[in-house]
């Protein structure tokens, strides 16, 4: 009998291995579906929308309509048909859903969680979820007005010791709570270790808390001390040891975490790239857009770009003067803006427009697969679709056709 369950658990986990290897494609009929490593096809194109990456050994696909998310298991199987509003990806073996929505986003629908069988295992009858059981187990739901917390089983955690949990122990071991119309914050017992005094509280970053008291903002610390006096128009939270903040409405500005100003606030607009080891925010003044050090202050990139996008592989997409470009981390033009139109990067190539016809350039900037197509669309799992003449079909990275 031991050696079944070892050999079933075996098999479990190398399904679910091969199905994290799964890479979603879209054929020439602009539908959906995925490849193995090998390329082929193991779920025939067939959803209208880029499938999700396979998680616990089930994806998330969606068709268009009100109710066109479902879930399919590695062998194409629906293990849900296309019916709720939006589905997110599973954690821990579980998804957030939501029926009854009008609209793709959910709006006026209900929220609950299914498991990877399509089983509902928290009732879908909540307005709204904060949330997805990641890291502590708790999610924060709302039902006729009310905020509460709920665990994996959908039973509700309160205390006594306030009127209601406004946020989970996510991360940290204290969550944001509010009694008598005042913020503080318990810890997972329902020990009050913040009291009920700010008039807004935001959950512990680097430390430190965003508090409000008498309309400004300031941070203090698990023992309820001001570390940073209140001062700012808006809070925010501390990240890789600064924080973007707002000192009066339109002008933005970064501290560190010793309360010093580092970046003056002078900027209409202001937000980090937190997907980076480097410390970088993008910011907007009078309409020109540079990249800056947040904990220096020092200008990385000087503010004449009219668009800067997020960082993707230590590239940053650039327009100027309607044309697009990238820049790295320091602030070089890796590719000069030169392009009518460029995409991000995708497995390590990006397509660009040049006189209305389109190619692919990788990282160096270097044009890697000619400006010759009509039509182009990003690479994914090894290969792109192109149109050339009018005639569809698929090429690799090295502009070679593998599929007609």
């Amino acid at each position: 009998m031991k050696k079944l369950i070892v050999y079933i658990a075996s098999y479990v986990l190398l399904g679910m291995a091969f199905a994290q290897s799964l890479q979603p494609f879209r054929s020439i009929n602009r539908k959906w579906g995925y490849k193995d490593a090998a390329g082929k096809i193991v779920v025939p194109p067939k959803y209208e929308f880029e499938a999700h990456p396979f998680a616990d050994g089930v994806a998330i696909v969606r068709n268009s309509g009100l109710k066109g998310y479902g879930i399919i298991d590695a062998a194409g199987n629906e293990v849900v048909s296309p019916q709720y509003n939006y589905a997110f990806d599973f954690v821990n073996g579980m998804a957030k859903v939501c029926v009854g929505g009008t609209d793709v986003y959910g709006t006026g629908g209900k929220w609950g969680f299914i498991d990877t069988r399509g089983k509902v295992v928290i009732p879908i009858q909540y307005d709204r979820i904060d949330g997805n059981f990641e890291g502590d187990s708790y999610a924060s739901v709302t039902l006729n007005k009310k905020q509460t917390i709920i665990d994996k089983t959908g039973t509700t955690i309160s205390f006594s010791t306030c009127d209601e949990l406004q946020g989970t122990f996510y991360k940290t071991k204290l969550a944001v709570a509010k009694k008598g119309g005042k913020y503080g914050m318990v810890d997972k017992t329902g020990k009050v270790v913040i009291p009920f005094e700010y008039d807004m509280l935001f959950s512990e970053s680097e430390g430190f808390m965003a508090a409000q008291k008498n309309g400004l903002w300031g941070f203090i610390d698990e023992k309820n001390t001001w570390v940073i006096q209140p001062q700012f128009k808006f809070g925010g939270f501390f990240e890789n040891g600064f924080a973007v903040l707002m000192k009066d409405y339109d002008k933005q500005g970064a501290i560190n975490k010793a309360g010093k100003v580092t970046i003056p606030f002078v900027y209409n607009n202001m937000y980090p790239q937190s997907q980076l080891k480097e410390p970088i925010v993008v910011a907007k003044q009078n309409d020109k857009i540079g990249l800056m050090n947040p904990l220096t202050g020092k200008i990385i990139a000087p503010l004449k770009y009219e668009e800067i996008a997020d960082f993707q592989d230590g590239l940053a997409k650039i327009e100027a003067n309607k044309k697009y470009g990238f820049v790295n981390t320091v602030g070089k033009e890796i590719v000069p803006p030169i392009y009518e139109y460029a995409s991000s990067f995708y497995e390590g190539l990006a397509y660009v427009e040049l006189n209305n016809k389109y190619g692919f350039i990788d990282k160096a900037g270097k044009i890697v697969i000619p400006i010759q197509f009509e039509f182009v669309g990003e690479f994914q799992g090894g290969v792109a679709q192109v149109t050339k003449d009018g005639k569809s079909y698929f090429i690799d990275k090295m502009g070679k056709v593998v599929t007609e």
